[in-house]
């Protein structure tokens, strides 16, 4: 019954204990934590110790998410290595935690669509701005 799901802790990651390096997982904008619990549980069951963290991707700003999952990392990652499995904003930070973390910590990085060159629907986005008191979603 994959339409029901335990409740997920929206506020902390989900961490899958295991003797290897550590894998963070970093979801892209407007998705949660679910777009990368697949790829969470494929890696916990091939020994990596996955870290699968949600972030407010649409509420806050680079530098305070960059600093919420450092946070994640520095608690769950501890001394181990850490590589980073990414989807579209998740590589952005992944490049921002990079510069957080000593050199010899980091790892190796799998980044799935990031928006090197920008991206078409924040552009869009910007552009076409819904007007003050306009309801939104």
């Amino acid at each position: 019954m994959g339409v029901l799901r335990m409740p997920m802790p929206w506020h902390q990651a989900v961490v899958r204990e295991n003797d290897d390096d550590a894998v963070i997982l970093l979801h892209g904008l407007w998705r949660s934590l679910w777009a990368m619990e697949p790829m969470a549980q494929f890696l916990h069951q091939n020994g990596y110790q996955s870290i699968n963290v949600p972030y407010p991707s649409f509420r806050k700003p680079m530098d305070e998410l960059a600093a919420l999952i450092h946070e994640a990392i520095q608690l769950h990652g501890g001394e181990r290595k850490v590589h980073f499995v990414t989807h579209s904003l998740g590589g952005v930070l992944a490049r921002k935690l990079l510069r957080m973390m000593p050199p010899d910590q980091a790892g190796r990085i799998v980044m799935l669509a990031p928006p090197n060159q920008g991206s078409e629907i924040i552009d869009w986005a910007l552009r076409y701005k819904p007007p003050r008191g306009a309801p939104t979603a």
